[in-house]
C-alpha cells in the first residue's frame, strides 16, 4: 500500500508535503480540521462537539467534505486514516495540545493496528539567522526546518509500553471529558474551561482596549513558553463570558474581535 502521512492540523499538511517533495517524495499528506483538546471527547461525537463548539466559542469547525486534501472534515479525514492501516505515518509535536490530543484519539481508534510516528517533539531545528530553537508545534515549523532536522527520518512503531501509556491517557481524559486539555511536563492533562481567564484579565486595564490586541499579547506572551496550549478563539470566546458575568465591560461589535472592546468593570 502507498504512504499516508496523517496530521492534526489543517495547516500542517502543506508545509509537510512541501518538504516531503523537496526530498523527491511525492507522498499525500491529510490533516484533521478538528481540535480534540477542545469539548467533549467522550464519546467522541462530531454533532455534540459543534454544538458545544457552538456554546462556548460561537463558531463550528465545519469543512466542506469537497474541500481540497489537505483540510479535510472529520469524517473524511479518519475514514482516510484508519483505513491506511500499516501504511500511515502519523506525524506529532507533543507539545501543542491540539497536535497531542489529536494524536492520542488516532491512537484509540486505530488500536492494535501498526503504524509509523514521526514524533518530532523537543527536535531543534536551524533558524535562518543561525542557532536552533525547539519548536512548540509542526504549525510553525518550516519545511525548510523539517527537511535540515531529519524529521521525516524519524519514523517508527511505537512499542507496546508506549502504545499502552498513551492508551491509558486517553482513556483517564476521555473518563474525566473536561472543557479543556492542555500540555503539561507531565504529559496532557484536563483544565477547565477558564484556564485561561487569569492571562486575559491580566491585560486588561480600565481604559478600553481592543480585543484583538488583549488575544495578541496573550498569544505572543505563550510563544516564550514551551507548550502551545489554546489559539485565538477561545481566548475571544472567554473575553466575551468574562463580559457575559460582569467581569469587563464591553462596547463594539462582539461578532468580531477587532470592532469589540473591553475593560474592567
Amino acid at each position: 500500500m502507498s504512504i499516508l502521512h496523517v496530521t492534526f492540523s489543517s495547516t500542517v499538511p502543506k508545509s509537510v508535503g512541501q518538504a516531503l517533495a523537496m526530498m523527491g517524495r511525492d507522498e499525500p499528506v491529510i490533516g484533521l480540521a478538528d481540535a480534540f483538546n477542545y469539548g467533549p471527547i467522550n464519546p467522541p461525537d462530531q454533532r455534540a462537539r459543534e454544538a458545544w463548539m457552538r456554546t462556548e466559542f460561537g463558531l463550528v469547525f465545519d469543512v466542506d467534505d469537497d474541500a481540497p486534501d489537505r483540510f479535510w472534515a472529520p469524517d473524511r479525514f479518519w475514514k482516510a486514516a484508519l483505513a491506511a492501516g500499516s501504511s500511515a505515518i502519523v506525524w506529532v509535536n507533543r507539545r501543542s495540545a491540539m497536535e497531542y490530543a489529536g494524536f492520542l484519539e488516532y491512537i484509540w481508534r486505530v488500536r492494535d493496528l501498526s503504524f509509523r510516528v514521526v514524533d518530532v517533539t523537543g527536535v531543534a531545528v536551524p533558524l535562518a539567522r543561525g542557532g536552533h530553537c525547539i519548536p512548540q508545534s509542526l504549525d510553525i515549523t518550516s519545511p525548510e526546518q523539517t527537511v535540515a532536522s531529519g524529521m521525516a527520518d524519524r519514523a517508527a512503531p511505537l512499542s507496546s509500553r508506549q502504545r499502552d501509556a498513551y492508551l491509558a491517557n486517553w482513556a483517564r481524559l476521555r473518563a474525566e471529558n473536561a472543557p479543556l486539555r492542555i500540555v503539561k511536563d507531565t504529559g496532557l492533562v484536563s483544565a477547565p474551561i477558564d484556564a485561561f481567564d487569569h492571562e486575559i484579565l491580566s491585560r486588561v486595564t480600565s481604559d478600553w482596549k481592543v480585543c484583538a490586541r488583549v488575544v495578541g499579547e496573550c498569544l505572543i506572551e505563550a510563544m516564550d513558553r514551551p507548550f502551545v496550549q489554546v489559539g485565538d478563539s477561545l481566548l475571544f470566546a472567554r473575553l466575551r463570558a468574562l463580559v457575559g458575568s460582569g467581569v469587563l465591560e464591553a462596547q463594539g461589535n462582539a461578532s468580531n474581535m477587532r470592532e469589540y472592546l473591553v475593560r474592567l468593570s
